[in-house]
């Protein structure tokens, strides 16, 4: 009997962490690039902070990758 999600399941989650840490991955570049121009005090602080959010979400991106990934192998499937 199998436990835990079906095979297909854990490749469609791998795939949705896979486009979640791209999209973070980006925001992060984005927002590296508007501080490294912005002279505005306020505006770096938004920036800042936003960019503070987008790690966050890449890094919780990368565990959610990390954990299916560890499942999908120690299940022995193949992506």
């Amino acid at each position: 009997m199998q436990k835990g999600p079906s095979p297909s399941t854990l490749r469609h989650r791998l795939r949705t962490a896979e486009r979640s840490a791209e999209s973070a991955r980006s925001r992060c570049r984005d927002l590296s690039e508007s501080l490294k121009v912005s002279r505005d005090h306020g505006e770096l602080a938004e920036l800042g902070a936003a960019l503070a959010a987008a790690e966050s979400e890449l890094s919780a991106a990368e565990e959610a990758w990390l954990a299916i990934a560890e499942e999908i192998e120690l299940r022995g499937l193949e992506v």
